[in-house]
């Protein structure tokens, strides 16, 4: 699963070595840090994600529940990034998927 939320671009895939277990990955390492406790990151250099963090079933639950109740204040997604090149990165993927759907619309 991707998950982009105003702190960052995460994929949450889940471990196929470890039960009840999810990499949460980024391709920047702040994205990880900003998010989870940075004793858990590990690097692989060569990956497509290299900062990731293992995260039970119950800290991604946490993760993602405490996101949407106590971090996500904002009632305009765009709006809330802080940074110029995220925003940048935001507004392009937004565009992408909004000419893709463009045929659906009514």
């Amino acid at each position: 699963m991707w998950l982009i939320i105003n702190e960052g671009f995460l994929s949450i895939v889940k471990h196929r070595d470890k039960e009840n277990t999810y990499i949460v990955r980024a391709r920047k390492e702040s994205h990880i840090t900003d998010n989870f406790s940075e004793d858990k990151l590990y690097v692989l250099p060569k990956a497509d994600y290299p900062y990731r963090v293992d995260a039970t079933t119950e800290e991604l639950t946490d993760f993602l529940t405490k996101y949407v109740v106590e971090r996500l204040d904002y009632s305009n997604f765009k709006g809330s990034l802080k940074t110029q090149e995220f925003k940048t990165f935001c507004l392009s993927l937004w565009r992408y998927i909004y000419d893709f759907y463009a045929k659906d619309r009514p």
